[in-house]
């Protein structure tokens, strides 16, 4: 089991005291030592006030800034982007901020990327929600053609790029792993259609804001959407393994044991990563958490 540590800031507000240059650094830094796969951020650029304070929602750096101050401090763990919303973002700019991370990086980028489902984040990014599937699609078509480093012409009905190149190239190739969120069936399709791996998105019954995906709270859920995945992938004929990340939360005083047995459970069913939240008031205490967890949960940590 691959462990990626969530970057801890992303309260309401952020704590900023977590998300200087330093701070990031010495979590990142800490992560690699004690064995720990990957670091990661999530992304949400200008949420809606209700969302926010509202219980489901927090604040959000800005990933690919942050994860190249996580770059500049470690030499071998991934940096996860987990996720980019996709279908509000210019794909060429995106794609150049990808490739820039996994240049400066040596090639270590994660990519996860998300449809949105958030109306007034698009709204306030000039963004048609209802056309985010379709610019979600088209966005990754667009990257990857902008990643070749060749000259290419693109047409959408956003933009026309005619004859143009992105350099440099990303250094994995022919661009950085990609991941898909969600748990909607639009979301394995796609998992399977771009070969990617696939992000499983922590959804709880009831919330009060819809993420337009299916729940997914237990392992029994977890295995139900994945024996979905599964299906969609051979309907068509993909047949290499498909990598599987999903998410836990570890509250430090808690014992690690309950952690560590739904893990296993997420493994045997077929997860090889899980981005593990653990609250943190101080970059001590991140740093303590992370040691802790490496010791305690021992084969369940395994380096790139």
């Amino acid at each position: 089991m691959n462990l990626v540590f969530r970057m801890p800031g992303g309260s309401v507000p952020a704590r900023v005291d977590l998300l200087s240059a330093s701070s990031i650094g010495r979590m990142a830094r800490t992560a690699e030592d004690a064995g720990w796969a990957g670091v990661c951020f999530d992304e949400h650029p200008i949420p809606p006030s209700y969302w926010r304070n509202g219980g489901d929602g927090h604040d959000a750096v800005d990933p690919f800034v942050a994860l190249a101050a996580a770059a500049t401090a470690t030499r071998r763990i991934r940096l996860v982007v987990y996720a980019t919303i996709v279908s509000i973002r210019n794909p060429i700019l995106l794609a150049k901020t990808v490739a820039t991370l996994d240049v400066v990086s040596d090639g270590r980028v994660e990519l996860g990327m998300v449809a949105g489902y958030l109306p007034e984040e698009f709204a306030a990014l000039g963004v048609s929600f209802e056309r985010r599937n379709q610019y979600f699609e088209e966005n990754i078509d667009v990257m990857k053609s902008a990643w070749t480093g060749e000259s290419v012409t693109l047409h959408t009905d956003s933009f026309d790029a005619v004859a143009v190149c992105a350099q440099p190239r990303p250094v994995q190739r022919p661009h950085p792993p990609l991941w898909i969120g969600g748990n909607s069936r639009s979301a394995t399709r796609r998992v399977v259609t771009y070969r990617a791996g696939w992000m499983a998105l922590v959804n709880p019954r009831g919330r009060s804001v819809s993420r337009c995906s299916a729940a997914l709270e237990t392992v029994a859920d977890f295995k139900r959407l994945l024996a979905i995945l599964h299906a969609e992938a051979e309907t068509a004929a993909r047949t290499d393994q498909i990598p599987v990340m999903v998410s836990a939360n570890y509250n430090p005083g808690e014992p690690v044991h309950r952690l560590k047995r739904t893990l296993e459970q997420c493994g045997d069913a077929g997860a090889g990563w899980v981005t593990v939240n653990v609250p943190s008031d101080s970059v001590d205490d991140a740093c303590r958490s992370l040691g802790i967890l490496a010791d305690e949960l021992g084969g369940c940590v395994v380096s790139p």
